[in-house]
C-alpha cells in the first residue's frame, strides 16, 4: 500500500505487464511541491518513506531546456581531438595541372 498524508490517501500498487518487477501508483495531486510517499511491502515489513517531486504545469518547457543544454554539453564534451595541419603539405599545381587538361579535353570532344 502507498499511503500519502498530505492528501489523506491510501491506495494499492498495480502490477506492471510491460514490466515485471515494476508497480506504479496513480495519484493526482493538489499542486506543485513535494509529496511524501509512504510505502508498506507486507504486514510486518518496516515502512519505507521517501519523497516525489510534483512538477507544475508551467515547468515542462523549463525543463526541456534544461535537458537540450545538457545534451548539448555532453555532445561538445565528446569531440574528438582538435585537428593539427601536418608540416608536409602536398603541392597544389599537379591537381591545377589536371584540372586544366581536363578540361581541355572535355572541350576539344565538345568541339569535334
Amino acid at each position: 500500500m502507498a499511503v500519502f498524508p498530505q492528501l489523506g490517501q491510501t491506495l494499492a500498487w498495480q502490477r506492471r505487464l510491460d514490466h515485471v518487477d515494476a508497480s506504479c501508483v496513480a495519484v493526482w495531486p493538489a499542486g506543485p511541491g513535494w509529496l511524501q510517499v509512504t510505502t508498506v511491502e507486507s504486514a510486518g515489513a518496516q515502512p519505507v518513506t521517501g519523497q516525489v517531486y510534483v512538477h507544475a504545469p508551467g515547468d515542462w518547457p523549463q525543463w526541456q531546456a534544461a535537458e537540450r543544454r545538457a545534451a548539448t554539453a555532453r555532445y561538445a564534451a565528446r569531440a574528438p581531438v582538435p585537428f593539427t595541419p601536418s608540416e608536409r603539405r602536398a603541392a597544389g599545381w599537379p591537381f591545377a595541372v589536371l584540372f586544366a587538361l581536363a578540361m581541355l579535353a572535355l572541350w576539344w570532344r565538345e568541339r569535334r
